[in-house]
């Protein structure tokens, strides 16, 4: 899923065998975290920052991911 900004935090969301996994950049790598999927836009951390709380993918018109929403936290393309 690539980089993505709340606020000015730069994450960054990868794919990896086991789920969907975030890091801050800069921060350890103990501090990554992991989560499962709930249905087609929406996972919930099982481990690590926010574990239980849920993201949320926000579609546009094409059916791309336009923004992210993740413990209330907006997260979109660019630093805001």
């Amino acid at each position: 899923m690539g980089r993505w900004w709340s606020e000015a935090a730069e994450t960054v969301f990868t794919w990896r065998a086991d789920g969907l996994h975030t890091l801050m950049v800069g921060a350890p790598a103990s501090s990554e975290t992991r989560f499962e999927r709930l249905d087609h836009d929406r996972w919930r951390a099982v481990a690590g920052r926010f574990t239980g709380e849920r993201l949320a993918a926000h579609r546009d018109p094409a059916g791309e991911v336009a923004a992210l929403e993740w413990a209330t936290y907006p997260f979109t393309r660019t630093p805001r």
